[in-house]
């Protein structure tokens, strides 16, 4: 066992020591376009930056939508399907589902035990899930009073919109800076992404 967990670890270290040579390289080029042409790296930056709002992305997501009606109108159809089919499925994952056979199956070398041990830990979630369709099915079917008091505590609608409403406006402090002054950020971006590239080449 822990030496599938150094290998997990070690395979995150590479992923994140890649991730920072690439946005080490990417600020570079952008730090390399503010110093030699800001004019043009500006004009750029003002084609690429579009504001997307979150706010109208999400408002589909945000209109409630009642199922109590069909459900508790077919409570009895609606709990037999659950529990047969929640019990089906639980029996048949843990019973026909290897975790070991699925990472041989779909990785070399290494690979193999990161694919079980994420076979596994979706194959347990899963599970789970069956096992709660069945209880809920238990109380749709034999105990609906039971099932409505629970519904009454857990149907509490969040608004992500409301509580996202801050993060939604534009703050360009940062990017005014950079107008104002693009030679001297230039070269603060060449400097640091040089030296974080340098330290990452290290390390990998």
């Amino acid at each position: 066992m822990p030496s599938q967990f150094n290998l997990i670890w070690q395979l995150l270290h590479q992923f994140f020591v890649v991730v920072v040579l690439v946005f080490s390289a990417v600020g570079f080029v952008v730090g390399i376009g503010l110093i030699v042409s800001s004019a043009r790296t500006l004009r750029f930056f003002h084609a690429m930056n579009r504001w997307i709002s979150m706010r109208g992305a999400l408002k589909p997501m945000e209109i409630p939508r009642d199922t109590e009606l069909l459900s508790h109108g077919h409570r009895r159809l609606l709990g037999y399907a659950l529990i047969g089919g929640g019990a089906f499925s639980a029996f048949g994952l843990i019973a026909g589902v290897d975790a070991a056979a699925v990472g041989a199956s779909f990785a070399k070398g290494d690979m193999v035990r990161i694919v079980a041990i994420a076979a596994a830990a979706l194959k347990w979630f899963l599970v789970v899930g069956s096992v709660a369709g069945v209880a809920v099915g238990f109380l749709l079917r034999f105990s609906p009073d039971a099932l409505t008091s629970i519904e009454k505590h857990a149907n509490r609608w969040i608004s992500s919109r409301r509580a996202m409403r801050g993060a939604d406006d534009l703050n360009l402090t940062l990017d005014r800076l950079v107008e104002a002054h693009p030679v001297p950020w230039g070269w603060i971006l060449v400097c640091t992404t040089l030296g974080a590239g340098a330290y990452a080449a290290a390390l990998l």
